[in-house]
């Protein structure tokens, strides 16, 4: 049927899409003339008015490829039982406990996909904060798309 340049934002359609030409017609009408006529025998508005005229339901239909990966990322009960948020602590002393013999609390809030060198390659938001304290272990499955 012809080619979309969607950086473009074109459209480009064969000439049978609209028909069979036929001759003999005094006034230029695509549906009537057809579009050989209407292209060589007008004007660049008037086909375009023609063309415009003449579709009256177009749809598209498009189609991606979307690569995914899926990541498990364990927590173990023993690890990120802090936070590194500066307000968390105040020197050596934990703010947010009221008794320093409590456990310590934290919520997981963002999870990031590192390289074998270090080099952060990605991060995901968890939809809402999961409580970590050393009595939990969490496994989070992490999807990432590309």
């Amino acid at each position: 049927m012809g080619n979309i340049f969607y950086q473009a934002g074109i459209a480009i359609f064969t000439a049978s899409v609209f028909g069979s030409s036929a001759a003999g017609h005094t006034q230029m009408n695509i549906k009537t003339d057809g579009i050989d006529y209407v292209l060589s025998a007008s004007a660049i508005s008037g086909t375009a008015d023609a063309l415009r005229h003449r579709v009256q339901s177009i749809s598209f239909n498009n189609t991606t490829e979307i690569n995914s990966v899926i990541y498990f990322c364990r927590v173990p009960h023993n690890r990120f039982n802090y936070s590194s948020n500066p307000t968390y602590v105040s020197g050596a002393q934990v703010r947010v406990k009221d008794v320093a013999s409590d456990t310590p609390v934290s919520y997981i809030t963002t999870v990031g996909l590192y390289s074998s060198t270090g080099e952060l390659l990605a991060t995901a938001k968890l939809s809402e904060p999961l409580r970590k304290d050393p009595t939990n272990e969490i496994t989070l499955r992490v999807r990432l798309d590309y």
